[in-house]
């Protein structure tokens, strides 16, 4: 008698030309289910799929649950009160905000459009692997974040580095969805990353660190001086209380920049700093103020402490005075901290007062997160200890300190005086070990080649058996043996 399988697989041919897996199935009563697909292209996985199906009791359609489609399972994510994953990773993780909302306007912009009215067990592994493949060929989208919307378009095309972020948010849902056991497993997980050609943050040298913020640089305002014109021409138009706090908010810009170069600190930090956290010998870095113009904890959720000199504290203490515990670089009373714009403007204004034009600038990418290295290597290259570096700078691992270490080798000088001591010194000569033959020979067996077993590398070997005739000695390397002649 002939044994009914549990189900039935095979191939079937895509409109678009793939080969697509099927199955059927019995049920309770010996009836024939209509075709499914598994959604595989290879009939092993397919078989595989097939009898997990099993397993779960749903192989036949009627038993299963409605399978929703992406954009369906997509409604609620990123959201903190309705997000399953948020909520498992709220106290293990410590996501802030910043992170979430970047993650939700990723899947609004790039995942939705694409996946959405896919069924989630429909969802390939290929499918995956096109997404990724094509995202660098794509523009990309404004950061600023609109709730449930399409941000537009940039006119740039996605850097490889944001096509593999973009992909980790698919990876997370799909993942998660396996888990909630709405799909068999992910098939995002084995897709290899784009290789992504990260540009290195420039540092500037001390020498030029130091031109930037020369005491006849700080008291500057290139914006109302010789060759800016056009802005002269706007902020005539405007009050003159307008132009005073445009002038003082410029200045606190230079004075933030200055701040960021002898701290590492982040341009968040930076502008995060507040009266209560200046002291009469350190810097508290206690948080950040965000691009959503938000105060939060730092990145790390971490404080730490930098020991600071008069030199930029008493700048420091000053503007406590003024702003009271509120923010230090503010320009309406410690309220709210002044923008980055105009941080950005001041850093690079001041590379063009020392010789480095916007084309230097882009090539060299002298950002605000260029003072983070440069504090980093100075550091560094004084021999400070890689344990006080990251305290100071806010890293947790070594790998993350070498990332900002950006050494000028010309300033190794040491290494002078080591090649000086190679060429210019006698190389030392090691000296073999000189030993007695005759305690040689007392060690070699007496004729009966007993001598032969157990012998250690670089003994000397004696032939000794009868009638062998003189052995002597033959140096080969490092080592000697005994042969005859």
């Amino acid at each position: 008698m002939r044994v009914k399988a549990n189900y039935t697989v095979f191939p079937r041919k895509m409109k678009t030309g793939r080969t697509i897996y099927y199955y059927q199935c019995y049920d309770e009563n010996g009836v024939r289910s209509n075709s499914h697909s598994t959604g595989e292209s290879l009939k092993t996985l397919a078989n595989n799929k097939c009898q997990q199906l099993l397993k779960e009791g749903a192989l036949i359609p009627a038993q299963r649950k409605k399978i929703m489609t992406f954009g369906e399972y997509a409604q609620g994510w990123w959201e903190w009160d309705t997000c399953q994953y948020l909520q498992s990773k709220k106290h293990r993780k410590g996501l802030n905000q910043d992170y979430v909302d970047g993650q939700r306007q990723f899947m609004i912009n790039w995942l939705v459009p694409y996946f959405g009215k896919m069924r989630l067990d429909r969802i390939t592994r290929e499918d995956c692997d096109r997404f990724l493949t094509n995202l660098p060929e794509q523009e990309t989208k404004g950061r600023k974040y609109k709730s449930g919307r399409i941000t537009a378009s940039t006119g740039k095309k996605l850097k490889e580095s944001t096509a593999n972020t973009i992909y980790g948010t698919l990876r997370i849902m799909l993942k998660q969805a396996a888990a909630e056991k709405l799909i068999l497993f992910s098939p995002a997980e084995t897709i290899e990353k784009l290789m992504a050609v990260e540009k290195k943050v420039g540092i500037l040298t001390p020498v030029e660190a130091r031109g930037m913020f020369a005491p006849e640089m700080k008291s500057a305002v290139p914006l109302l001086e010789g060759g800016q014109q056009a802005a002269l021409g706007a902020a005539e138009k405007a009050d003159k209380k307008s132009l005073e706090k445009f002038t003082l908010a410029y200045e606190l810009a230079e004075l933030a920049n200055m701040t960021a170069a002898v701290t590492g600190m982040r341009i968040g930090e930076v502008l995060g700093l507040k009266g209560s956290c200046i002291f009469e010998n350190y810097i508290k870095v206690a948080g950040q103020y965000d691009e959503n113009h938000i105060y939060r904890e730092t990145k790390t959720k971490k404080a730490r402490q930098i020991p600071s000199s008069p030199t930029i504290l008493d700048p420091l203490h000053a503007l406590k005075e003024l702003n009271g515990d509120g923010f230090l670089f503010s320009d309406d009373g410690g309220a709210t901290p002044i923008s980055r714009y105009m941080f950005r403007k001041a850093l690079a204004d001041g590379l063009s007062r020392i010789g480095i034009d916007a084309e230097e600038k882009k090539e060299r990418n002298l950002t605000p997160h260029a003072w983070r290295h440069f504090f980093n290597t100075t550091l560094r290259t004084n021999d400070v200890s890689d344990a006080k570096t990251q305290a100071l700078i806010g890293h947790v691992t070594n790998q993350m300190s070498d990332r900002y270490t950006e050494f000028d080798t010309v300033t190794f000088t040491e290494v002078r005086d080591i090649q000086d001591s190679i060429l210019l010194q006698d190389k030392p000569v090691k000296q073999a070990d000189q030993k007695d033959s005759g305690s040689q020979s007392d060690e070699a067996d007496d004729g009966d080649g007993a001598g032969d077993r157990g012998r250690k590398p670089g003994r000397i070997r004696w032939y000794g058996a009868a009638g062998r005739g003189v052995s002597r000695r033959v140096s080969i390397g490092s080592r000697e043996k005994r042969r005859h002649v």
